[in-house]
């Protein structure tokens, strides 16, 4: 019961931040589907991420089962939204779309460590 309350709580508070992002920032809403990808080669790079660190995930699971794989979600975050920020800054600098790529991957990797660290007691 206590972690379906903290996931409400972090639901409501990540869409208030991100219309406040997106005003304080003026970021346009894209139209659409939930994300565009800037070209192929953006494309590809975030495939050739999740694969990797999916592929890596397991060879870690499979040869060192006491290894904690949240260290491996962080830098799968990390990696994940750090590309797509660049692409989206290289090539679509006037959308301003990195900006919240950016706070996006701030808010998960905070969370993810919140969640592991001061507030671990909710998942047990």
């Amino acid at each position: 019961m206590n972690f379906l309350i903290f996931a409400a709580a972090v639901f409501v508070a990540a869409f208030v931040l991100e219309k406040a992002v997106r005003k304080v920032f003026r970021v346009p809403k894209r139209e659409g589907r939930l994300y565009r990808y800037v070209n192929e080669t953006h494309r590809w790079t975030e495939w050739s991420i999740a694969g990797a660190v999916f592929t890596g995930g397991i060879a870690v699971a499979f040869w060192n089962p006491g290894v904690e794989l949240f260290y491996l979600l962080i830098a799968f975050y990390l990696l994940l939204y750090s590309a797509r920020a660049f692409f989206e800054w290289k090539f679509e600098r006037k959308s301003r779309q990195y900006i919240l790529s950016l706070f996006t991957m701030i808010l998960l990797v905070g969370l993810l460590w919140i969640i592991n660290g001061p507030l671990a007691f909710i998942l047990k």
